[in-house]
């Protein structure tokens, strides 16, 4: 049976593609917000691109009043509750739960080392609807490395925890350690009954350091073998509906790989803005990671931020950005029918 907020939020959607097409020249309703509730973590990631930030964290009853607020502007809307490691809020539960009071469609990010037994029946009593768990890798010598001793047992545990109990989709970021790999997380994902979603692997310029992406020492760097396993998850995407990515985007993502200088489709006007914005432990949005803050949800409300000279400042600026990011997840921009099929396909579960 389809749950209302699931129709709720499809509607909400479809409302914001209209309003993106009848209104051009103003900046349109976002379909999703991403909360980043903290910035601590209890994991040190290789591949991560934050960095631990010694900020004030707003509590419960200012997340209440920020999220009533955006419920009045934006309907129903997808939340997803991040950081750092989420879990990690004193107030997380309470704030997950008045996410689902308030008829939220609300997804948990997490890297899912702090999930026991006793955390995973409280996700499920709060209404949780997806819990997105990142996973680099099936082999244990591999996860471990990237995000440290222990915690692919950890995971592991974690998901078969879960996915009695609620959606699960997996997370991965490709990698040069786990590009021969990429179908066998797509059939343990298959065989687990959850969802995957691949990531496009990319850092802050401040963390290069001048040389070029393609130089990290993360990069895949064999071109063949980035080519062939591509194909093979292409193929596999036909037989499976663990893969949550559209073959048209994973098509980009090999082209990416291989040529990480160009990317195969002619540069477009970067409509990020439309997909989501978020927001940060102090309540301040901002519409991407490269910008910075368009205002601060805890003292303002969005009716104002949005009427701001700040938002209409930013939205320009990013539809004539340089940087062609259309590769990731946050920019990539799925059709209306991915987009319901992958939320109705997560929710009727």
């Amino acid at each position: 049976m389809i749950k209302p907020k699931v129709v709720a939020a499809g509607l909400c959607f479809l409302s914001r593609r209209l309003d993106a097409v009848l209104s051009p020249l103003r900046p349109a309703r976002p379909a999703r917000v991403d909360i980043n509730l903290t910035w601590r973590c209890n994991l040190r990631c290789r591949h991560c691109f934050l960095r631990y930030q010694d900020h004030r964290e707003l509590g419960a009853e200012d997340w209440k009043k920020i999220l009533r607020s955006l419920k009045s502007h934006l309907g129903a809307f997808p939340v997803c509750l991040s950081g750092g490691e989420p879990l990690l809020h004193k107030d997380f539960f309470e704030i997950a739960r008045f996410c689902d009071e308030i008829g939220l469609i609300t997804i948990l990010s997490t890297n899912g080392t702090l999930i026991d037994s006793s955390v995973a029946g409280r996700l499920a009593e709060s209404n949780i609807d997806i819990v997105s768990v990142s996973l680099e890798s099936a082999r244990e010598e591999v996860q471990d490395r990237v995000r440290g001793k222990g915690s692919w047992q950890k995971i592991m545990d974690a998901v078969a925890l879960l996915k009695e109990k609620l959606p699960v989709q997996l997370s991965t970021v490709v990698m040069g350690c786990n590009i021969g790999e990429l179908c066998s997380l797509a059939d343990f994902a298959e065989k687990n009954r959850v969802h995957i979603s691949f990531q496009g692997f990319y850092c802050a310029p401040d963390q290069l350091q001048g040389s070029s992406l393609s130089e990290h020492e993360l990069w895949p760097r064999e071109k063949e073998a980035v080519a062939g396993e591509f194909d093979r998850l292409i193929a596999l995407k036909a037989k499976t509906r663990a893969v949550s990515n559209s073959v048209k985007q994973l098509k980009l993502l090999r082209e990416y790989y291989l040529f990480p200088q160009r990317l195969p489709v002619p540069k477009k006007k970067c409509r990020a803005f439309l997909r989501a914005f978020e927001l940060d432990p102090e309540g301040k949005m901002q519409f991407c990671s490269y910008g910075g803050p368009v205002g601060d949800l805890a003292r303002q409300s969005l009716r104002q931020v949005w009427a701001s000279p700040a938002v209409s400042r930013t939205v320009k600026a990013m539809v004539s950005c340089p940087k062609d990011c259309s590769y990731l997840n946050c920019r990539y921009e799925e059709g209306i029918g991915d987009y319901l099929h992958k939320l109705l396909a997560f929710l009727a579960t």
